[in-house]
């Protein structure tokens, strides 16, 4: 009986890895500078596969991971401290009631989905931090969330993928 619950135990920590691995690969992707102008209509990787991770497993930590992850973009692009921790927060919360609904859903209805949920991200960084107003003047700031939904499918096989493979249900 012991080694049924350390196996278990060890399996929800590879899980717990897995999960966090992806978002600090999501994170450092982020970081990443574009060269061009149009580079800013790529969207925000973190929330996309944070998003993910609220769609494949029920579990109400994610408040508390979106929290985290919101605070680290906060210090490493020196916004105001919780700006995207209260972003992250506002769409990670939701998603814990809706996501039941979208797993009988097509991966195209889905990715619709997502780009609305996307859209509303931009809606609030363009809110909340100021410095963005002269970004949300830019069109390809609000295409962001049409990238998004077209990004969708290839983040999802992945990610689900890497599911798959670890065993993580």
């Amino acid at each position: 009986m012991k080694t049924l619950r350390w196996l278990a135990s060890q399996h929800q920590s590879h899980n717990r890895w897995l999960v966090l691995m992806t978002l600090l690969f999501g994170v450092l992707f982020d970081s990443i500078s574009w060269s061009s102008s149009w580079g800013i209509a790529f969207p925000d990787l973190t929330p996309l596969i944070l998003l993910y991770w609220v769609m494949a497993l029920a579990n109400s930590n994610f408040l508390l991971t979106a929290f985290f992850f919101g605070i680290l973009h906060d210090v490493l692009y020196h916004t105001g401290l919780g700006t995207y921790a209260l972003i992250y927060c506002l769409l990670v919360y939701p998603m814990l009631h809706v996501r039941l609904q979208l797993r009988n859903k097509t991966l195209l209805q889905i990715s619709l989905f997502i780009g609305v949920w996307m859209l509303a991200h931009q809606l609030l960084v363009w809110l909340i931090t100021p410095a963005n107003h002269l970004a949300g003047q830019n069109i390809a700031f609000w295409l962001a969330a049409l990238v998004s939904a077209l990004l969708w499918p290839l983040i999802f096989m992945i990610l689900r993928t890497l599911r798959r493979n670890a065993h993580i249900r």
